[in-house]
């Protein structure tokens, strides 16, 4: 259903993702959900890398530097640093950014690396890199599975329309259908893709390839890499296919390029996690941490040899505008989620899952029995809220289980039953 193509074993976690959206739940895809997303977490930082750097390498005659980055606010900071563009706009976002800084999102996480030319004051941005957070990878999923399952629902409700018209002895497009009667036929609709999910009906028919390109890229400033060395650079290096090109015009103006990457597999092999990242890995539940080094192995010997990466092409004052400018990332964001058509249960329910399966990866929880969330069941926030916190222990209750005082078997008695939860609110 949902394929992550920038990830390795990208088929194997688009079925184990799709079994559990439609209810069809394995134990064993806790041990594989849990190797699949964190050994990619580590894989992609690492083949990201490689690729920023070869780019560079190929279309610069200058020595790159780089650096790790967790926030946004040091990506902005850093893009404001030395400009190697100055006109009225840019000088203009940039002082606007420094007087409100706490306008501008700078807390939101960020998993990268800034690449720049130059040394102390006059270090410059030339490319950042970055793979997508799993928060977001389960919201895109979402999302793209959402849109899917809101056309299905509408070529349903077409269909109870073509039916009535038919009845009528009428042609559809001459029916006239109350407003109360569409959203009925509507809900109608949703109800028989619901119960084709909880039925099991819906897997036999063909799933949709639902791909997701971004979860790996790199942001280039055209100033220092111009499109056409940037073409070039795509032509020439035999490890890279050109997939896809998409020039972008509007508030954010750049072009967006998606490429096939061969892995250098070897290399991958020869940096294992250290014992600080295979402590991580042990603690989620990857592997024994003495078998951390033979699992990431395995995993890397044992995937496919391509990868996808998007390319942004941008000029230094756009790629201004996308970071602290008229089309900031983050307000865009924002309104993606507002702008979302079909917001019934089922696509808050389909996100809930995709989330879950996400984060139950990242946990200590090494396993579950089943899954707590099922897309056809209606739920309030506030189970998913708990539904989550389990996963680290955590309780969401401010209520303290007291007993009365009057069973021998209670392990809080008398006096200590003040402690309630009624007279903590009282």
């Amino acid at each position: 259903m949902i394929r992550l193509t920038s990830m390795l074993h990208s088929d194997e976690l688009r079925d184990v993702l799709e079994r559990w959206i439609l209810g069809r739940f394995d134990p064993v895809d806790c041990g594989a959900l849990k190797r699949l997303v964190n050994l990619n977490a580590y894989l992609i930082r690492r083949y990201l890398d490689d690729f920023a750097r070869s780019l560079l390498e190929a279309t610069l005659d200058r020595p790159v530097q780089s650096f790790p980055v967790t926030r946004k606010g040091q990506l902005k900071d850093f893009a404001c640093h030395n400009p190697p563009v100055r006109t009225p706009r840019v000088d203009a976002m940039i002082a606007h950014y420094r007087r409100f800084p706490e306008d501008y999102y700078r807390e939101t996480p960020f998993e990268g690396r800034i690449y720049y030319v130059g040394e102390g004051g006059g270090a410059t941005y030339v490319l950042s890199s970055r793979s997508k957070r799993m928060r977001r990878i389960a919201e895109k999923s979402a999302r793209r599975i959402v849109e899917y399952i809101f056309r299905e629902i509408k070529r349903r409700a077409d269909e109870l329309a073509a039916e009535r018209a038919e009845q009528l002895g009428i042609p559809k497009d001459r029916l006239i259908t109350p407003v109360d009667l569409q959203i009925e036929e509507f809900a109608h609709a949703e109800r028989r893709i619901i119960k084709a999910i909880r039925t099991g009906r819906l897997l036999d028919q063909p799933q949709p390839e639902l791909v997701i390109h971004d979860v790996a890229g790199v942001k280039v400033i055209t100033d220092f890499v111009p499109l056409d060395a940037l073409r070039g650079y795509f032509e020439r290096e035999s490890r890279i296919e050109l997939l896809e090109e998409q020039r972008h015009e509007g508030r954010y103006n750049a072009t967006n390029f998606v490429v096939r990457y061969r892995l250098d597999k070897q290399r991958l092999l020869d940096q294992p996690p250290d014992p600080q990242v295979a402590a991580i890995l042990a603690a989620r539940g990857v592997a024994e941490p003495e078998e951390v080094a033979a699992a990431h192995r395995a995993f890397v010997e044992s995937a496919d040899d391509e990868v996808n990466v998007e390319v942004i092409a941008a000029s230094y004052e756009e790629m201004m505008e996308s970071e602290i400018g008229r089309a900031m990332h983050e307000n865009r964001i924002i309104e993606q989620r507002r702008a979302q058509e079909y917001r019934g249960h089922l696509a808050k329910n389909v996100e809930y899952v995709v989330e879950y399966a996400f984060s139950f990866a990242i946990s200590p929880t090494r396993e579950i029995r089943e899954l707590p969330l099922k897309v056809w069941v209606k739920y309030m926030p506030d189970t998913f809220d708990d539904v989550l916190k389990e996963l680290w222990s955590i309780s969401a209750s401010t209520s303290i289980q007291c007993g009365d005082g009057t069973d021998p078997t209670s392990e809080i008695g008398g006096e200590q039953a003040l402690l309630s939860a009624t007279a903590l609110h009282e």
